[in-house]
């Protein structure tokens, strides 16, 4: 069958490669044995095997979105260089985006940018900013805007503290606030008065978590700082 050509094609690695592999054994186990019944039993699992896993490729490899989604658009991200900000600067550019990425660490922003740039194309640009710097921040935007305009900012950067509540010294709780909620609205500040004075239109993402709404022990910093983000959202 149809079935049984796909798994006989398959790669030796992969699954459907390893059940044929499996069904090519019970064969011969099963037919020495004179168990046919069995045997044609065994068949028609590994058929359904065969069409379960190609479907499920089939599926994985989808996308709900056309592949120049983002074609000409241009997003800024901070905390590009690793973890969901790389993640979501891949996507960009898998949608036919570019994206400037910006963070403190410059050994990440650059492994970054140069593995996505060979894979797509001259798409990132990567920017050294402590968002915690109002000043900075403003000239890292204008940099980022003299290469092209911005069409969206996320907000991704963020910095925690896993302690006990009452052991939090006050330098401790100012680094946490500074990045995620302080670093966000001079972020969010920087774009919106691009997109007002040049009279075009642009949106804002901020990452923030579950526990903005219900809180969670050893965040404190973290918590207040996100629900700090969401609140303002809402206000603007």
């Amino acid at each position: 069958t149809g079935a049984v050509s796909i798994l006989k094609n398959s790669a030796p690695g992969t699954p459907t490669g390893r059940a044929f592999k499996m069904m090519r054994r019970f064969s011969i186990l099963l037919i020495s044995s004179t168990y046919q019944n069995l045997f044609m039993t065994m068949i028609a699992i590994l058929n359904a095997m065969a069409i379960v896993l190609t479907k499920f490729k089939r599926i994985r490899e989808a996308t709900m979105f056309v592949s120049d989604l983002l074609a000409g658009k241009r997003y800024l991200i901070t905390g590009g260089g690793t973890g969901l900000g790389k993640m979501m600067t891949r996507k960009i550019c898998e949608l036919g985006g570019n994206v400037s990425i910006c963070g403190r660490r410059e050994h990440v922003l650059v492994e970054t940018a140069d593995e996505l740039n060979e894979e797509f194309g001259p798409r990132v640009t990567w920017y050294t900013l402590d968002i915690r710097d109002p000043e900075a921040v403003d000239a890292v935007v204008d940099a980022v805007w003299d290469e092209a305009p911005i069409d969206g900012l996320i907000n991704n950067a963020a910095g925690n503290f896993l302690a006990r509540t009452e052991t939090i010294s006050h330098r401790a709780l100012d680094a946490v606030l500074n990045i995620v909620a302080h670093g966000s609205a001079y972020m969010t500040l920087a774009c919106g008065k691009k997109w007002i004075e040049n009279d075009c239109p642009g949106n804002v993402l901020s990452i923030i978590t579950t526990y903005a709404w219900t809180g969670s022990a050893y965040v404190l910093p973290s918590a207040m700082a996100v629900s700090y983000t969401h609140l303002r959202a809402h206000e603007t």
